[in-house]
């Protein structure tokens, strides 16, 4: 539970998966744009209005090679992914209200590339996910995007790339893209136009 939780009048914000890479600098920037911040549903007043769901499922895909990759590698992610991003949404529809906005901050191994196909597929699966919940969840007044990050050295290793894509989902969280469901912004500087990634590493 996060401490020092504000008021439970004032708008709260659940993020899934905080002590993940990239959740400490999307935490600092919720509180700063004045949200208050929990990281676990029950830490949310059962008063307060939850207009935010951020859950954060990035995993690095490692250099697994494919003939190596075992179903235990497999299951790891989608337990570590796709069903985190079930079990929390399920779990947060009914208290998100109209206007609420669910975004996801995904790898951008689902572009592909050498080593990890299992965190490649997974993540695709959730992007999929996303939407189709964009879709569904449309009448409720919910928007759904996602937001894709570099690998470990590209986005993960910068001060100045975390804060990046901690504003992107914050800006994908807030008013300012209230015209935008369904879409995924890819984070990583440019890296993905070079696909480098997709080179297999001697």
């Amino acid at each position: 539970m996060m401490a020092d939780l504000p008021p439970p009048g004032r708008a709260h914000a659940l993020v899934i998966g905080a002590a993940r890479a990239f959740g400490a600098e999307i935490v600092g920037r919720l509180q700063a744009d004045g949200l208050a911040v929990a990281d676990d549903m029950m830490a949310v007043p059962a008063d307060a209005p939850l207009t935010v769901l951020i859950i954060n499922l990035t995993i690095s895909p490692g250099d697994i090679r494919f003939s190596a990759v075992t179903e235990s590698d497999f299951r790891a992610a989608l337990d570590s992914q796709l069903y985190t991003l079930v079990e929390a949404v399920q779990a947060a529809v009914p208290r998100l209200a109209a206007g609420s906005a669910i975004v996801l901050i995904v790898p951008k191994s689902y572009l592909g590339g050498w080593g990890g196909v299992h965190v490649a597929a997974t993540a695709a699966a959730c992007i999929a996910m996303a939407r189709s919940m964009a879709l569904e969840l449309a009448p409720l007044g919910i928007r759904v995007n996602s937001v894709a990050t570099g690998r470990p050295g590209e986005s993960w290793d910068r001060a100045a790339a975390r804060a990046d894509i901690a504003a992107t989902a914050a800006w994908l969280a807030g008013p300012g893209s209230g015209q935008v469901t369904g879409e995924t912004i890819l984070v990583d500087r440019g890296a993905s136009l070079h696909m480098a990634q997709a080179t297999r590493r001697q």
